[in-house]
């Protein structure tokens, strides 16, 4: 059975050929607790409110965790933003300087998109080019689905047509 290069989780011995000297043992979970929260003044939204970000994709990258959330302020009639957030343990997190999209002036912030969109991120294992490297599947209201590209998670391109021209009725 060829499992390839990506990683597995062996939950019982269906993929395993012979066993000598490993066990499988079952460890106690553990609570762990992030200090990640939505506390600079584009974070917070009108559904959650602070603490929680709206909507986010967590994956690893690179050899660290990357976090892209969204405020889900366009809710409450406020500019959306889309932040970057990073860890190396995805317990610990950071908020890079990326300054690249003004709030209230200024650029220091982790701000990399500033639409009234939500929805997830993933990466491209095998992109048409380094510039689509990642994908962001948001919906906008209103408009419909939208495909952004990102070569490094921070800038964002919009493909200006649209995926689907309607809403999707759930996740994106």
């Amino acid at each position: 059975l060829h499992l390839g290069s990506r990683r597995h989780v062996f939950l019982d011995d269906a993929l395993i050929d012979k066993r000598q000297d490993v066990a499988f043992r079952v460890h106690q979970p553990e609570r762990v607790v992030t200090n990640f929260r939505v506390d600079r003044e584009w974070e917070p939204g009108a559904r959650f409110g602070p603490g929680v970000p709206d909507v986010q994709s967590v994956f690893r990258v690179d050899g660290q965790f990357a976090m892209i959330y969204s405020s889900g302020t366009m809710w409450s009639g406020k500019r959306q933003a889309t932040c970057l957030a990073l860890s190396e343990d995805g317990v610990c997190w950071t908020k890079p300087g990326v300054g690249l999209m003004p709030w209230n002036g200024r650029t220091d912030n982790n701000i990399v998109l500033m639409d009234d969109a939500q929805g997830s991120v993933l990466e491209d294992p095998h992109p048409s080019t380094p510039e689509h490297r990642f994908l962001y599947v948001a919906w906008q209201m209103q408009r419909g689905v939208y495909v952004y590209t990102s070569p490094d998670l921070r800038r964002w391109r919009r493909n200006e047509t649209l995926a689907l021209p309607f809403d999707t009725g759930g996740g994106v």
